[in-house]
């Protein structure tokens, strides 16, 4: 897990990035937070 500082008028125009990977770090999956929020979570 990671984190970041921002300011104000960064965060505004700031669209993270989530990173899936294995238990040896092979990347798996990687999902962009603007697609997530368009889709209907059941």
């Amino acid at each position: 897990m990671s984190y970041g500082q921002f300011t104000p008028e960064e965060i505004k125009s700031f669209s993270p990035t989530v990173i899936i990977v294995d238990d040896k770090n092979k990347l798996l999956e990687v999902r962009h937070y603007d697609d997530l929020l368009g889709k209907t979570i059941m």
